[in-house]
């Protein structure tokens, strides 16, 4: 529950496509993540085909990866993306976001998990993180998006995080973890350049980055 609540605030934050959300209770008190449902034909939802909707939507392609490394989400597969033709996709929804921040299924979670990828990409499935390897890290194909998300990251309040990692811990989230998390979404606001210039090789198939810096 915190992890979707807290990565939903700030996808909202962000205008990346998330479905609308709220809390909701069951009558023995039980509460669960739900959100409108956004599945475009009733069908079943297919997985994305990553290269198409990098060339169809490159820029939200882009701010939808900046995000899962801001919030270290290690479980970006072609099936928690939905579009609304897949292959010549115009629309995106964005969602289950259970295995970022804290973790969720990988042997590192809560604040042990925050500690350990600080500096990493956090994206990669690498030998911390786990996970698996983002579904569009390797069809973004140019910078050029980037100034735009990292502007828009960069424009994330400390009192918005502050509020949101508070309102996660009506939902079992300690008071330890709401700082180690709201200090981790801080300081990766704050370096989100120089974690991605640490791992530029990650985006195999950028063949240029600035060399002036702009965008980094």
């Amino acid at each position: 529950m915190p992890n979707e609540l807290v990565c939903a605030e700030i996808g909202a934050f962000l205008r990346l496509p998330i479905p609308a959300f709220a809390v909701t209770y069951a009558a023995d008190s039980r509460y669960f993540f739900s959100s409108l449902d956004f599945n475009f034909d009733k069908d079943d939802l297919p997985p994305i085909e990553p290269d198409r909707a990098w060339a169809k939507l490159p820029d939200l392609c882009t701010g939808v990866t900046l995000f899962d490394i801001l919030i270290a989400n290690s479980d970006r597969h072609d099936e928690n993306l939905v579009v609304d033709q897949v292959m010549d996709p115009k629309a995106m929804r964005v969602f289950d976001h259970d295995q970022a921040l804290f973790g969720g299924g990988q042997p590192l979670k809560g604040v042990e998990r925050l500690n350990q990828l600080t500096n990493r990409l956090g994206i990669s499935n690498g030998g911390v993180t786990g996970g698996n390897r983002h579904c569009l890290i390797d069809y973004i194909a140019t910078t050029e998006h980037f100034g735009k998300w990292l502007t828009r990251i960069d424009s994330l309040p400390d009192w918005f995080i502050d509020d949101v990692f508070a309102r996660a811990g009506n939902y079992r989230l300690s008071a330890d973890e709401r700082t180690a998390g709201c200090n981790f979404i801080k300081t990766r606001r704050n370096s989100l350049r120089d974690i991605i210039q640490a791992h530029s090789g990650e985006f195999t198939a950028v063949t240029e980055w600035p060399s002036d810096g702009r965008l980094l």
